[in-house]
């Protein structure tokens, strides 16, 4: 009887401890498979919203040397009245020196709310044939603009604003 009864147990044990790896291999699947349809989704709505973007994204024809390119993103962040706010990330990457970078973001914002108190710390310029301002922080350098009904913002890490000005300029000529 004792000899049945310790069998039952480690039968019982091993048909829990079966039942806890099959629950567990299944909810791992399960999970997997959650992951690659939102993965897919998300690639599906970032389609969407570059296609969907209403504005035609601007390529700096000056890089500064050592910069390599980024993937270019797209992305839709809100309202700008009865239009969607579209926003187009443009990045270049020094890949001996993680502190030394170029981004460009573009925007279908028209400029009819600029943020005064970011120009206010800036220098206004004239590039491109419009008013920009060039804002200094320490290694990084921001150059924001307005023109043809969009927004520009080209930022520098450790890039001297001699070629952040340039790589503005080729965007536009």
């Amino acid at each position: 009887m004792k000899k049945s009864l310790s069998l039952i147990a480690i039968s019982t044990a091993f048909v829990i401890a079966l039942g806890i790896v099959l629950y567990q291999v299944g909810f791992a699947k399960a999970k997997d498979s959650t992951q690659k349809q939102m993965t897919a989704s998300k690639e599906t709505n970032e389609r969407t919203v570059v296609d969907q973007a209403t504005y035609e994204v601007k390529e700096p024809t000056f890089i500064p040397r050592g910069l390599n390119a980024v993937p270019e993103q797209v992305s839709k962040v809100g309202q700008l009245s009865s239009d969607s706010l579209y926003i187009t990330r443009q990045a270049w990457v020094d890949p001996t020196n993680e502190r030394r970078n170029l981004l460009v973001l573009q925007s279908n914002d028209d400029g009819s709310k600029k943020p005064e108190s970011d120009l206010s710390e800036g220098k206004r310029v004239t590039l491109a044939g419009v008013d920009a301002w060039i804002i200094l922080m320490d290694d990084l350098t921001k150059i924001m603009l307005w023109k043809d009904g969009k927004y520009y913002l080209i930022r520098g890490e450790n890039i001297p604003e001699s070629e952040l000005i340039k790589v503005t300029e080729s965007m536009f000529n």
